[in-house]
């Protein structure tokens, strides 16, 4: 069993209501076989990775706006004859 934070794995993922991936289940059947240290320890980089995407996410959607007025200010510029192009 799982546990991080006194919290099974199973039980985070029942509260999401979400099918879990098939491919995440085989993965969650073949830790559970792990010792109880590197069960934890594994948990602990999934939920790491989790907060860290979430975070990311975050971070685009409060920074949409501003990347749209980026990219209209660099299409202005490419049409103003002011860009040139990468060498490749």
């Amino acid at each position: 069993m799982i546990v991080v934070n006194g919290i099974t794995l199973n039980q985070i993922l029942n509260q999401r209501k979400i099918p879990m991936a098939e491919l995440l289940q085989k993965a969650i059947a073949k830790l559970s076989e792990l010792p109880e240290k590197e069960q934890e320890e594994i948990a602990s980089l999934i939920l790491e990775e989790i907060a860290d995407e979430q975070k990311w996410q975050k971070s685009f959607a409060n920074s949409e706006k501003q990347l749209e007025m980026l990219a209209e200010e660099a299409l202005t510029e490419f049409k103003q004859g002011k860009t040139r192009s990468f060498p490749t």
